[in-house]
């Protein structure tokens, strides 16, 4: 249940190299190769989606326009990452040339016997939080005067946020179709968080990003959630 990575070094996660502020060359290289690597994983998370959950789910059954998502996702992603990877030759480096850590795939185990934990986990929270960050990441590398790398991520972000309104989707009619269902749909997407996350979901968000993938901030945002009470 893990996918090969015989030309990857997988260490802990304490022990992956910074990726600092992005102003230095190394550090530049830090940042593209931790993007390579995301994308990476997410193409085998695709698959695995497909696999795992698109056929005989006990759980939930589900249409055929869910294998259809799933695809067209991996198929981004692998995109995504032969676009890192090239980024990563024209800075005379290469894809595996650093240490990476295995923290996305530990979180794809830990939600591996039920689609609603999947969905929320590694689609919902942890690809949301890739939409957070992009910002910064964008600024990092126009910081450094890197127009090339910024101009590739800002090209990816649009695909990346259709891939957290997939998971919200996806999660939304996987909640419905339950039989019995015992929670709400926020309750029940908070009680997978609170079982399944590693760590808490914290801010910056950014909502503007979130929104635009079909996701109210009263899924994330405690403030929200007291503003409505």
């Amino acid at each position: 249940d893990e996918p090969a990575r015989d030309d990857v070094t997988t260490v802990d996660a304490k022990s992956v190299p910074k990726r600092g502020k992005g102003g230095s060359a190394q550090n530049r290289l830090k940042l593209v190769h931790s993007l390579a690597h995301i994308e990476s994983v997410a193409i085998d998370l695709s698959w695995d989606m497909v696999a795992r959950f698109g056929f005989r789910n006990a759980e939930v059954q589900f249409p055929r326009q869910f294998l259809d998502d799933w695809v067209e996702v991996a198929w981004e992603e692998a995109i995504h990452y032969l676009m890192w990877e090239g980024r990563l030759l024209e800075m005379d480096s290469h894809y595996g040339a650093l240490p990476t850590h295995s923290g996305l795939w530990d979180s794809a185990q830990h939600t591996a016997s039920s689609a609603l934990d999947r969905l929320v986990i590694e689609h919902c929270v942890l690809e949301a939080r890739g939409l957070d960050v992009a910002p910064l990441t964008f600024k990092k590398f126009l910081d450094a005067q890197d127009e090339t790398s910024a101009d590739m991520l800002e090209a990816i972000y649009t695909e990346e946020i259709s891939h957290v309104e997939k998971g919200m989707r996806w999660f939304r009619f996987a909640h419905d179709q339950l039989a019995a269902p015992d929670l709400d749909l926020e309750a029940r997407f908070k009680a997978i968080v609170e079982a399944k996350l590693t760590g808490r979901i914290k801010p910056p968000f950014n909502d503007e990003a979130r929104a635009r993938a079909g996701m109210d901030p009263i899924f994330y945002d405690p403030a929200a959630v007291a503003a409505t009470a």
